[in-house]
C-alpha cells in the first residue's frame, strides 16, 4: 500500500484532512488512512466541528489532541524521550497567529495536563518523585482566552488552559508542520519517514486492522468464542461482538 508511494505522496496522505461527515460509516475501518487522519476526525466529532451532532465531549477531544501532539512530536523527533519530543513540538509549532509562542514552562504544563487526562482523567498530575505537582483550570471558548497562563497567586504550578484554543493551535500546527516537511530545508523528512513506517497508515502493513475473517481465531475477553458476526481487531484487545 504505502510502498508504492513517493515520499511526498506519503507525507500528503498522512496529513489528509477529513472532510465534513467523513467517518466510520457502518463500522467501516479506514484501512489505509493515516493515524493522524483518524485522530483529526475523532477530535472534530468530539467537538461537533464536523456538523454531525450538537453534543460535545471536550475532555476526550483534548485527550485526542494530546495524542496528536505525541504523534507529531515523534515525527518531529527533537528530544531524547516522549516528554522532550512533546514539549519541543509545542514550543516550535503551537504558535498563535499574532506570534504568541509556548515557552518551556508552558510546554511542561501542557505535558502534565496530557498526563492528567490520559492517566487519571483529572486536572491534577505530579512527577514520579512526587516533588512537582500541577493543577489545572480548563475552559472552552472563554471570551478572549489565551492558550495557557500561570496563576501564581493561587499555587506554584497551577495553570489555566482553554481547550478550544488548544484545538485551534493544534489544527494550525498540523498545516505548519506539513509545509515544513514538504520544504525539507533541514532534512526534516528523514525522521518523519522513519516514524511513518511504524505509525503511518492504519492497516496490515504496520498497524492492527479489522478482519472479520479472523474472528473465530481469537477468544473473547470472557473466554468464550467470538460469534461469526463479531469483529476482531488483530493485535489488539479491542473486540466487538
Amino acid at each position: 500500500m504505502s510502498t508504492n508511494l513517493s515520499d511526498v505522496e506519503k507525507i500528503n496522505k498522512f496529513f489528509r484532512d477529513p472532510k465534513p461527515g467523513e467517518g466510520f460509516e457502518n463500522n467501516e475501518v479506514y484501512t489505509g488512512e493515516s493515524s493522524l487522519f483518524i485522530l483529526r476526525r475523532d477530535a472534530k466529532i468530539c467537538l461537533s466541528e464536523n456538523g454531525s451532532c450538537h453534543e460535545q465531549a471536550i475532555w476526550p477531544a483534548a485527550m485526542t489532541i494530546f495524542a496528536g501532539i505525541d504523534l507529531l512530536g515523534q515525527c518531529y523527533g527533537i528530544g531524547n524521550n516522549k516528554n522532550d519530543k512533546f514539549t519541543s513540538f509545542c514550543m516550535e509549532f503551537l504558535e498563535s497567529n499574532d506570534g504568541d509562542k509556548v515557552n518551556q514552562d508552558q510546554a511542561n504544563a501542557l505535558y502534565n495536563l496530557r498526563c492528567a487526562f490520559m492517566h487519571n482523567y483529572s486536572l491534577y498530575n505530579q512527577s514520579l518523585s512526587g516533588k512537582t505537582k500541577y493543577e489545572f483550570i480548563v475552559t472552552y471558548k472563554e471570551p478572549g482566552a489565551k492558550l495557557i497562563y500561570a496563576i501564581p497567586d493561587i499555587s506554584e504550578n497551577i495553570y489555566k488552559i482553554d481547550l478550544f484554543v488548544l484545538y485551534e493551535r493544534f489544527d494550525q500546527s498540523i498545516s505548519d508542520y506539513h509545509n515544513r516537511l514538504l520544504q525539507n530545508k533541514n532534512g526534516e523528512q528523514n525522521n518523519f519517514l522513519k516514524v511513518y513506517k511504524v505509525y503511518g497508515l492504519i492497516g496490515p502493513i504496520n498497524q492492527p486492522s479489522e478482519s472479520k475473517a479472523a474472528v473465530n481465531m481469537y477468544p473473547a475477553i470472557d473466554g468464550s468464542t467470538l460469534s461469526t458476526t463479531g469483529t476482531c481487531i488483530s493485535g489488539s484487545v479491542i473486540i466487538r461482538v
